[in-house]
């Protein structure tokens, strides 16, 4: 159950905010299955999108909240036969609920004390999607037990908290992404260290974007233009079978051979 699809959870937070929870997390599952078909992938997706959208609504003033939201998040998971068990056309048993969200797991990476806990550098498990979405729960929790000492978020929180992340190496980049988008909705764009914020490559890229859907969330009023990068393709021409050459790769038995061991490799990470 890789991390990858937890990376890009947080609009989709966003876009929830005038929605249901439940709708918020029907439109997750669906971004999540275009490339992460597991259902603990669903239940970290869940979690991220829930927990950003509750922040932004004000409902997340103390770590039972957060519980809440994790609770909500794994029972509707548990409770949709198609997300728990992806592919079977009979519900699930049990046991299979068990093989694929077990409860035990669930807990040790969600409920960790510490970040040495989640053992996020562990070799086999580098990329496992409940190390990353349990060190984000983690550093939120250390952000609301912060703010119940101060009513003002000291600025430097955020540098300290994601660099404590990253050094604790393991997949560094996507928890620092995942546990960024949390705890910069929590603690606000004011207390992201300037250094960060502005020195971030492609800044004005990026910050375009967020203007762009702003204005299509009606948070600002605006003309909204298709633009190419945002179209299925992402602005590149589609390329068919011939163009890349799989008409004749198809039948090279060594090129299948290789494609099946690639395969394997990534399955195993």
């Amino acid at each position: 159950a890789p991390n990858g699809s937890v990376m890009r959870t947080h609009p989709i937070g966003i876009i929830g905010i005038g929605l249901s929870e439940e709708e918020t997390w029907k439109y997750a599952v669906a971004v999540e299955w275009t490339t992460h078909v597991d259902p603990r992938c669903s239940v970290a997706y869940c979690i991220s999108t829930g927990l950003i959208r509750s922040i932004r609504r004000g409902e997340i003033v103390n770590e039972d909240d957060v519980d809440d939201v994790i609770e909500r998040a794994y029972n509707f998971v548990a409770s949709y036969p198609d997300i728990l068990n992806p592919g079977s056309k009979s519900n699930p048993s049990y046991d299979e609920m068990g093989q694929l969200l077990n409860r035990d797991e669930f807990d040790a990476h969600l409920y960790a004390g510490s970040l040495a806990d989640l053992k996020l550098d562990k070799v086999s498990k580098i990329g496992y999607v409940y190390k990353c979405i349990g060190s984000a729960v983690l550093l939120l929790r250390f952000c609301i037990r912060g703010a119940q000492v101060t009513i003002i978020p000291s600025k430097p929180l955020f540098e300290e908290l994601i660099t404590n992340l990253i050094m604790e190496g393991g997949d560094a980049d996507t928890n620092g992404a995942v546990a960024g988008a949390i705890i910069g909705t929590y603690l606000g764009y004011a207390n992201i260290p300037p250094h960060w914020a502005l020195g971030l490559a492609h800044n004005d890229w990026f910050n375009w974007k967020i203007l762009r859907l702003t204005k299509a969330l009606e948070v600002i009023y605006g003309e909204i233009r298709r633009e190419n990068d945002e179209s299925i393709d992402g602005g590149r021409r589609q390329y068919s079978r011939e163009s890349l050459g799989l008409a004749d790769r198809a039948t090279d038995g060594a090129f299948v051979e290789q494609v099946h061991q690639q395969n394997l490799l990534l399955s195993a990470s």
